[in-house]
């Protein structure tokens, strides 16, 4: 992938002596048979063009090419060349990204031996609960003390076999989400996983690798029916199933399962009219009363 350069995920750039081809919002991994890209297009000092096509189309991509000609003036061979290389290249990525997902390649957080020996230090300490107070306190949390403390053992608890989740229920501006942030900050790279806000249906595309022995963070959690029964379901069984009718490439109707499992370990704020003093470890408990 000499010619394929990856800024991200979601922004991807091939250049060669003729163009540059931005993909703009990457490659969708979870329709194997399809390769549906927006592509920007560049070639010297023109105005670019900008495309959505399926690149596994040979339609399309032949279609491609013949605009591509017509607009800059280019022997239809050279281009195709191009079209061809680039797409050579970006399947080679593809593909890459699903035999060796992108969590897999993310190098955990190790301790050195010394901080491992300092870390049980500290943990055998008899103050240990006062030592932690003391330790969030020095990273700018005042005045929350004991929230701040059920929320920090509740993320330590991500690595267990049955992990605590817990909710801030609490009025817009009293600073739930300024606990969860700084919160966030003394966790291990690659530990959690931390969302502005989710959708009900997103959970069930979550990559298991997001959640499963990670904490997730939540910064806005929709408080409904709707999002609490997925929640529960994942809490409870440790998995979410979910089965959808989709079209191939032909037209033709199947069923498609997407699965996501994992020990969750949930960190969220939600809106609640009323002020809550105090945290509640219970959280599931609730949540069943609410779901039908």
């Amino acid at each position: 992938m000499q010619n394929l350069q990856i800024q991200s995920p979601h922004f991807i750039t091939y250049t060669d002596e003729r163009f540059t081809i931005d993909v703009l919002g990457g490659v969708d991994l979870q329709q194997i048979e399809k390769m549906i890209c927006t592509l920007r297009v560049s070639h010297k000092d023109y105005p670019p063009m900008r495309t959505t096509l399926d690149l596994y189309t040979d339609s399309q991509t032949d279609k491609l090419t013949r605009t591509l000609c017509d607009k800059y003036g280019l022997a239809i061979f050279d281009v195709s060349k191009s079209v061809h290389e680039f797409i050579r290249q970006l399947e080679s990525y593809k593909l890459g990204r699903l035999r060796y997902p992108q969590g897999d390649r993310d190098k955990a957080f190790e301790m050195s031996e010394a901080e491992e020996q300092a870390a049980k230090k500290y943990l055998a300490n008899k103050k240990l609960i006062a030592n932690l107070q003391q330790d969030l306190q020095q990273i700018g949390i005042l005045g929350e003390e004991e929230n701040a403390l059920t929320l920090f053992l509740s993320m330590a608890s991500h690595k267990s076999q049955t992990p605590f989740s817990v909710l801030c229920l609490a009025k817009c501006g009293i600073g739930k989400s300024y606990l969860l942030q700084k919160l966030s900050q003394c966790m291990p790279r690659n530990s959690f996983s931390f969302h502005t806000q989710i959708s009900e249906n997103a959970l069930y595309y979550f990559d298991s690798r997001q959640i499963d022995g990670k904490a997730l963070f939540i910064e806005d959690l929709e408080w409904t029916n709707q999002m609490l029964t997925p929640l529960a379901t994942l809490q409870t069984h440790g998995k979410l199933i979910k089965t959808r009718a989709t079209k191939d490439k032909d037209g033709m109707i199947h069923s498609t399962t997407f699965e996501v499992a994992g020990k969750l370990c949930l960190i969220a704020c939600a809106y609640s009219e009323k002020n809550y003093e105090q945290l509640s470890l219970s959280l599931w408990w609730r949540c069943a009363s609410l779901c039908p």
